[in-house]
């Protein structure tokens, strides 16, 4: 009797720890995430806008695979990994950082103003260098960027070319083909294609159609975007 009752005790033991490991494996996928919001997918990639308002924090979530991290306004976030100490990041507005490993981990909003960021997750593998991009200090538009002009400074990562942009009245930029996130950091009024026209307020963001586009800023005073081509 003794005998079998300490095995009913083992084996309730095992199922419980097997029960208890299976809830601390399982992981909220991004998607599921309350705070972050699927604004399109395709066979390429997922674009999540994550609203984060004053002193709060998302739930716990994982990325399955490398995403861009593009904040749209300033603020200061705390990325709570699991089983390690707080991340913080100081975010200027027009910021670009790319998860190479995504961990599991919770946002949580150390301001007491709302905080708004895209995630793009790329869902094609890709070759990259981790290393590479330790020294940027949180922002890969400051780390060897491909390009800077009058206008512009560029960066590319993976499948992504990210790109922050100032144009004054009546300037433009041309392009190349590719599907264009435009992500606004001021006021937006800008031309593209025959006579159409992009209207964003700050923090807002819109996908434009895979072409080639030349933007040219309508406005009446300077205005500040980025876009991300995939």
């Amino acid at each position: 009797m003794l005998r079998s009752s300490a095995l009913v005790a083992t084996m309730f033991a095992l199922f419980c720890a097997v029960q208890a490991f299976a809830q601390a494996s399982h992981c909220r996928d991004i998607a599921d995430e309350p705070h972050h919001h699927l604004l399109y997918q395709n066979d390429s990639v997922r674009i999540f806008q994550l609203d984060l308002p004053g002193s709060q924090s998302t739930e716990e979530f994982c990325v399955s695979h490398g995403y861009l991290r593009v904040d749209a306004t300033e603020g200061k976030t705390s990325d709570m990994v699991v089983g390690q100490v707080g991340y913080a990041s100081l975010w200027g507005g027009g910021q670009a950082v790319f998860v190479y490993q995504p961990q599991r981990k919770a946002i949580r909003n150390e301001t007491g103003t709302a905080f708004r960021e895209y995630d793009i997750e790329a869902l094609q593998p890709f070759d990259h260098n981790p290393l590479y991009d330790y020294s940027c200090g949180g922002d890969n538009l400051a780390c060897d960027p491909e390009m800077v002009s009058t206008h512009m400074v560029a960066a590319s990562r993976g499948p992504f070319t990210v790109r922050s942009v100032a144009l004054g009245t009546g300037d433009q930029l041309v392009i190349e083909e590719a599907s264009h996130f435009v992500v606004a950091l001021s006021a937006v009024e800008l031309t593209y294609g025959k006579d159409k026209q992009l209207r964003l307020e700050p923090g807002d963001a819109r996908l434009l159609p895979n072409s080639e586009v030349v933007l040219k800023n309508a406005g009446n005073r300077k205005t500040r975007f980025m876009t991300v081509d995939f």
